[in-house]
């Protein structure tokens, strides 16, 4: 190891260190904006030097995490992010598609998610769980309601709208789940991605985000379900479909805001501006009766159908050809 890799290699370490610090005396946001950091820079250890220093910080994390949080914690904290990193290093040599890894560290964080609340729930022997949550939150919200509105006409409007309420939160939570898993893991890839491409890594086989599409196959697949979901009354099938469709839907907004990206981009509009504006888009929708939201929606729907960027190798040709 030359004289610079041992440089790089100890400022890493010093600055995991102080990161693992940091993620123990923070709140719970802070810590998990924390933790993608260690996350990516044990994957940057373990891709630029050796797995070897790699698990060596991997095993530092974990003693700092005892320290400051006890071994059981540190192992529930510490485990999750030591398979981030070395996830986030395996995508990076075998050049894994991004969608791949996307899916990759989403079930990592939502692994994470569960065992939490199962352990959480067995450790205090039954009395904490996420449907207890739900309900003891509905039952706040009555009691806060039945004050501004006491009249008893408005009594069973309230427990009826409270109670459809909670029931939809726990119906819909593992698509919810799912959702802020699939945030998580873009906004660490994205991370780890941009501390690669400072090291001069070639990091091209990660598609930027205004590059992203989806698969015919999959926007099929949303359509059908759509026709299952309206067809279908309440009971499990519902349920499934629900949630399947409500990740769905996220996705293709998403897919909708990258076509937007793209275009603001062929009109000669920098980073900064593009990002702001569609962050715009979204934060002002509410002004237009969602009417963007959905705009996006279909826009990434159809993208799949009609390549509107030209991304397709096989598109792409064709309009050549033409």
């Amino acid at each position: 190891m030359n004289t610079n890799r041992l440089k790089y290699y100890f400022l890493n370490t010093l600055l995991t260190i102080a990161l693992c610090v940091a993620y123990c005396l923070f709140g719970s946001f802070i810590s998990t904006v924390i933790g993608m950091l260690i996350a990516a820079l044990l994957g940057m250890v373990m891709y630029r030097e050796h797995f070897g220093l790699g698990f060596g910080n991997a095993i530092l994390v974990l003693i700092i995490f005892t320290l400051f949080l006890g071994p059981e914690v540190a192992i529930i904290n510490g485990v999750p992010l030591i398979l981030l990193g070395i996830s986030l290093c395996l995508g990076t040599k075998t050049k894994m598609k991004l969608h791949h890894m996307i899916m990759l560290c989403t079930v990592l964080y939502l692994l994470d998610i569960l065992i939490g609340l199962k352990l959480t729930e067995s450790l205090t022997n039954g009395e904490f769980s996420f449907n207890s949550y739900m309900l003891a939150t509905g039952e706040q919200m009555r009691e806060v309601m039945q004050l501004y509105y006491p009249d008893p006409e408005y009594r069973e409007m309230i427990d009826q709208a409270i109670s459809m309420s909670v029931d939809t939160s726990i119906m819909l939570a593992p698509a919810v789940f799912t959702l802020v898993c699939v945030v998580l893991s873009y906004v660490l890839i994205s991370v780890y991605k941009k501390m690669q491409m400072a090291q001069k890594t070639d990091m091209s086989f990660w598609v930027p985000f205004n590059q992203l599409q989806a698969d015919r196959l999959f926007a099929v697949l949303f359509l059908v379900l759509f026709v299952l979901l309206t067809a279908s009354k309440n009971g499990m099938f519902f349920s499934v479909v629900a949630n399947v469709v409500l990740i769905l839907t996220f996705l293709f907004l998403v897919l909708g805001l990258s076509v937007f990206n793209y275009k603001l981009k062929q009109k000669g509009a920098g980073n900064t501006m593009r990002n702001l504006l569609t962050a715009a888009l979204i934060c002002f929708s509410t002004m237009f009766c969602m009417i963007p939201v959905f705009a996006l929606i279909i826009c990434g729907l159809t993208d799949a159908f009609f390549d509107y960027r030209g991304l397709r190798p096989d598109d792409s040709q064709e309009n050549n050809n033409g």
